[in-house]
């Protein structure tokens, strides 16, 4: 279980009110001894009567931290007994409720809900309430407010112990990892391929996302093509699923070619009949970034204008390379780019390489390129001051800043093969294995039917 601190807190009776919250793990990181805070005898200021909700007169004090543990004192005192759990109070939110609209209906002060407010946005966004969340407030047994729990998506929590200063820690639920294997014969679309075997459907943007520049999918797929997809799920005690799915493993069967998706903690590594396939490459290598992304001061026009992508400063006649696979929708002059080669990506991604002095040899539109071919050269054609590179991405039409962008920052041609081929040799073994025990369940299932 993950726990996150904002600051070490202290509360009386802390063990039972956060089990009663449902936490009681909260006791479990390193920090100051939880159980060892105390009550400050006399300073409770609320009235409770058995069955009804406390009435407030003043402002709850706060429990305040001791300086040490509920020892004997010198004097021969004991600290006094600590307040046992209380009543606690809790809803679901609905429409149109807010943080403190709720705590208020709990009952607490408006300088408590302030500060609990406060405490909680340190960790999430609570004008980002939505209906399904809960809010509860547990008291100690005079009445006394001592924790706020926020229960949010996939069973997070916020929970927050009242004192001098509220403090709030971000819970996340225990969880266990299960793995899926699945596969389907593509004849529509693969999300719908993926929707009628009650696979996740939003694998099919990944595939498209990072395949679009190695397959076309409108072209390549005649319908038949066998898909196989290993991937992996999180679910809470009660099997309830938390977060999204993960694709770990795809497996495309097209016409004379198997296309393979490995996801890992390195990136995602795609192979083309177990050859491992470069994704990504630098424009231009060993040159320097003279120009980032963003409103610049223009050389030429002398006025501030946005850079729609980044310049690397170059030898003119060195070679720039595609830094993905796609096909080249455009080879040619425009404008103050100077001479361009276009290069579409699938999923509305285009990166676009300006100011060239030439471009490859035959190189037309419509022609596919690989990760690292050379499309042309550096140069100083249309609106430059001299030689460089302008390298630019688009997504649906809009320029990004290429060096954010997750596929180019982390760019690399350092891939160990050797690894690469073992995890996909481990992925393909897994595949395979859960693939048997699921036809083997089904034919189980089936032959139980028959027999009825």
């Amino acid at each position: 279980m993950k726990v996150t601190w904002i600051a070490a807190g202290t509360l009386g009776c802390a063990g039972a009110l956060v089990a009663a919250l449902g936490g009681a793990d909260l006791l479990r990181p390193a920090g100051p001894d939880l159980s060892q805070a105390v009550a400050e005898p006399g300073s409770h200021r609320i009235a409770a009567t058995a069955g009804a909700r406390p009435a407030r007169v003043h402002t709850a004090p706060r429990i305040p931290a001791p300086a040490g543990p509920a020892t004997p004192q010198a004097s021969g005192r004991v600290a006094p007994p600590q307040p046992a759990p209380g009543p606690a109070w809790s809803r679901v939110v609905a429409n149109g409720d807010t943080l403190d609209s709720l705590l208020a209906e709990s009952g607490l002060a408006p300088e408590d809900r302030r500060a609990v407010v406060a405490a909680i946005a340190d960790k999430t966004d609570a004008g980002g309430l939505r209906p399904g969340h809960r809010v509860s407030v547990q008291s100690l047994s005079d009445g006394t407010p001592a924790a706020v729990s926020l229960t949010i998506d996939d069973g997070r929590r916020v929970v927050t112990m009242l004192r001098d200063s509220p403090d709030s820690r971000l819970i996340d639920p225990e969880t266990t990892t299960r793995a899926h294997a699945g596969t389907v014969a593509v004849d529509g679309t693969i999300f719908a391929a993926l929707e009628g075997a009650d696979i996740p459907t939003r694998f099919a943007a990944d595939f498209t996302d990072t395949l679009g520049g190695i397959v076309d999918f409108r072209r390549d797929m005649q319908g038949g093509e066998t898909l196989d997809v290993l991937w992996h799920e999180d679910v809470s005690a009660d099997g309830t699923r938390i977060g999204q799915p993960g694709l770990r493993y795809a497996a495309l069967a097209l016409d004379g070619a198997v296309i393979e998706l490995l996801d890992g903690a390195g990136g995602v590594t795609v192979f083309r009949n177990g050859n491992l396939v470069q994704t990504a490459a630098m424009p231009v290598e060993d040159a320097r970034l003279s120009s980032p992304f963003g409103p610049r001061d223009h050389p030429i026009r002398n006025r501030v204008i946005m850079h729609t992508g980044v310049d690397y400063a170059a030898a003119r006649g060195t070679p720039v390379h595609a830094t993905a696979p796609g096909r080249v929708s455009f080879v040619g002059r425009r404008g103050g780019y100077g001479r361009v080669v276009e290069i579409d990506h699938g999923d509305g991604r285009m990166s676009r390489y300006a100011h060239l002095s030439t471009v490859a040899q035959e190189l037309s539109d419509g022609d596919r390129v690989g990760a690292g071919d050379v499309i042309g050269a550096v140069g100083a054609t249309g609106l430059a001051t001299g030689p460089n590179l302008h390298y630019e991405v688009r997504i649906a039409g809009r320029p990004v800043d290429p060096l954010s962008d997750e596929r180019v920052a982390e760019m690399t041609e350092t891939t160990d093969r050797a690894a690469a081929a073992r995890r996909l040799a481990a992925a393909r073994t897994e595949t395979a294995a859960r693939l048997d025990r699921r036809v083997a369940a089904m034919s189980r299932l089936t032959l139980s039917t028959k027999g009825k």
